[in-house]
């Protein structure tokens, strides 16, 4: 029974729970495997990563309105952990892709972290040195180094990728 207005009648309705998790991870399936191949560079780990992440969402204690956000947070974290387990490790080749995932794929792991946080999940500077804990001025130059080697890999003249901001020493 629901309170007046939008309220859960209890607490328990507030949260995300197994049920929500599966149903989330099924709607999201291939943007969730294509966020962490493009993370680990290994189908294998994006694989691992994405059941690791779902078993860590079953444990948390979410609002609904933020398991989106949450699922995606959980795997990229086991998926940055699975890449830096394999760093020595080189990046699978499977079947014919694009010159930008090819690009991505060609980037030392640090900088393809970087460069997938910021570009294709939107994290601030200031979220990415949080979560890869690092400092921001450290994943500033590294996407910027991810920027240029990106756009040199594509065909695109290095001229048109500037530093968004200027580095103080």
């Amino acid at each position: 029974m629901k309170k007046s207005g939008n309220q859960p009648a209890n607490k328990s309705e507030q949260y995300a729970n197994a049920s929500d998790f599966c149903e989330l991870f099924r709607r999201d399936t291939e943007s969730l495997y294509q966020l962490a191949f493009v993370l680990t560079g290994n189908g294998q780990r994006a694989e691992e990563a994405l059941a690791s992440a779902l078993e860590d969402c079953f444990k948390s204690r979410v609002f609904k309105p933020w398991a989106r956000s949450w699922s995606r947070l959980a795997l990229i974290e086991r998926a940055i952990k699975s890449a830096v387990l394999d760093l020595n490790g080189s990046s699978e080749h499977l079947g014919h892709r694009s010159a930008e995932l090819d690009a991505i794929l060609h980037l030392k792991a640090f900088d393809r972290f970087v460069y997938v946080l910021s570009v294709f999940e939107k994290y601030s500077i200031k979220d990415c040195a949080i979560l890869l804990k690092a400092s921001k001025r450290e994943v500033m130059e590294s996407k910027i180094r991810a920027l240029q080697e990106v756009t040199a890999f594509i065909g695109v003249p290095s001229t048109n990728v500037e530093s968004p901001v200027q580095l103080s020493a």
